[in-house]
């Protein structure tokens, strides 16, 4: 006897699917088509909540939506990697480029990824010309063998190259073989903030596995909050994007922690007892055979 139906899908997950009202299926099915993943999510937890959908299950049959309109969802478009468009990108930056550099970054929604960033003197600047992906790499590669280096490295190492010889500059990666947002900068002191840190102290990410996790952290820490409720200072990775947009956010008060999608900030967020911020991220990474949402990357 199994409990998976057509195409192994948990017959569970899709219950809870057909068990939601109409209205609340086609907003997530809207949300899904704009490939806004936490806002369905949220809508999905939230009305299903009283029936025992928890946030791992709400995850889960988000999932399962985007699987189903496939090409039908407005996924964010790669950045380019071809020598020609990084080329362009790099004449556009202010000053002189003296170098490129790629540094590892990371979030609950992506996993670990990789910035390729032109750093640039008179005046010194950075540009990030492009944020690659777990899928944008394996997508660049097209097959290409990589050893065990996570594709973004394999993908960044060579798009890298190409360009920095191209300009006639050297290329600069601390821990290609490592994921690692802390490795050496070539220039700390021209990333955003000036010390080449992330505002927030305790990254959200981990050392790299096939399938991360994307559960939110214990239920009984979370709780559905007003939008815009009172003013709070948001915070998110210095890397986040190539426009600085395409990220998680956080807010953190004496106790708790507010949590948004960086891309739709009237939206709704979600919030942690800051007493359970720190078991926060442990949640999301502990389950490495969690589903790998198919919305991005």
């Amino acid at each position: 006897m199994t409990n998976r139906g057509a195409g192994g899908v948990d017959r569970g997950i899709e219950d809870q699917w057909a068990g939601l009202p109409a209205g609340i299926r086609t907003q997530v099915d809207g949300y899904v088509l704009q490939d806004r993943f936490l806002q369905a999510v949220k809508l999905v937890w939230d009305a299903g909540r009283a029936r025992g959908t928890g946030l791992h299950e709400a995850q889960q049959i988000v999932h399962l939506r985007y699987e189903h309109l496939g090409d039908r969802v407005a996924r964010t478009p790669d950045s380019p990697l071809d020598l020609d468009s990084l080329a362009a990108l790099a004449h556009g930056v202010p000053g002189r480029v003296v170098a490129i550099e790629a540094v590892w970054d990371g979030d609950t929604v992506h996993d670990w990824f990789v910035h390729l960033l032109a750093l640039a003197d008179e005046p010194a600047s950075q540009k990030c010309l492009a944020t690659i992906y777990w899928g944008t790499a394996v997508r660049v590669l097209d097959g290409a063998d990589t050893g065990d280096r996570h594709p973004s490295a394999a993908a960044a190492t060579r798009a890298g190259t190409a360009l920095a010889e191209h300009l006639g500059v050297p290329f600069h990666f601390a821990s290609p073989d490592t994921p690692d947002d802390g490795a050496p900068a070539c220039a700390p002191d021209r990333r955003p903030g000036g010390s080449g840190r992330r505002e927030l102290g305790h990254p959200v990410h981990r050392h790299h596995h096939a399938d991360p996790v994307r559960q939110c952290g214990p239920v009984d820490a979370m709780a559905r909050i007003p939008v815009n409720s009172s003013p709070l200072r948001w915070f998110k990775s210095s890397y986040s994007g190539s426009e600085g947009d395409d990220c998680v956010e956080v807010a953190a008060r004496a106790d708790v922690v507010h949590v948004r999608d960086s891309k739709v900030t009237a939206g709704p967020e979600l919030a942690v007892a800051a007493a359970s911020w720190g078991a926060f991220p442990a949640g999301v990474t502990a389950r490495p055979d969690a589903p790998r949402p198919g919305y991005r990357g």
